[in-house]
């Protein structure tokens, strides 16, 4: 009897890898959730904006409808073409294919699958250097101390003005991405 093996595509064995057309600079991925740390996030891109040139999208979901309200108040994003808010997760991951570089500031995961998304998307990775990020992105993102509001515009800065470090990041996060499909799990955890 030929037993039957089932995978479960809610990892990243369903996003296909391709080469697309990086026109947006920076994807912030996340939810109106305190540790997601949107004010650090809105404040850094604030401060890029007066000294760069670049495109960006944020996606976000709703979570805490109170901080939903404090932050869009706070930062004037009512009218804001650049925010999206409850994508689908196969649009937000077209948008990663589309972008350079995530942004990802959470200071608690437990899996980030984002993370695991824009490695698969080509995306090269400024994110806070809490949980298991540094273990996922080995040496192969751009790290931030998240309490610290400068260090995140400074690592921003330096890799939004260094297309080649984009690039070799991006490459590397799209080969290393093949080991966290759910195929190598399998094979690797099960020995099947």
């Amino acid at each position: 009897k030929k037993e039957k093996k089932i995978l479960a595509y809610h990892g990243i064995d369903h996003i296909e890898k391709n080469i697309s057309t990086k026109d947006i600079d920076i994807i912030f991925v996340g939810k109106f959730i305190h540790y997601h740390n949107l004010n650090l996030v809105l404040s850094s891109l604030e401060k890029l904006k007066k000294n760069k040139d670049f495109k960006y999208k944020l996606v976000l979901g709703d979570f805490d409808t109170n901080l939903k309200k404090e932050i869009v108040t706070r930062y004037n994003l009512r009218n804001n073409k650049d925010i999206i808010y409850n994508l689908k997760n196969t649009e937000v991951t077209n948008l990663m294919k589309r972008s350079k570089i995530l942004l990802f500031s959470s200071s608690y995961e437990a899996c980030p699958f984002t993370l695991l998304e824009a490695m698969r998307c080509s995306c090269a990775v400024v994110s806070s250097d809490s949980g298991p990020n540094r273990e996922i992105l080995r040496n192969n993102g751009v790290f931030f101390d998240l309490k610290s509001e400068v260090d995140m515009y400074l690592k921003m800065n330096d890799l939004l003005g260094d297309e080649v470090k984009i690039k070799n990041l991006s490459s590397i996060n799209s080969h290393n991405s093949d080991i966290y499909k759910w195929s190598e799990t399998t094979k690797n955890i099960m020995n099947l």
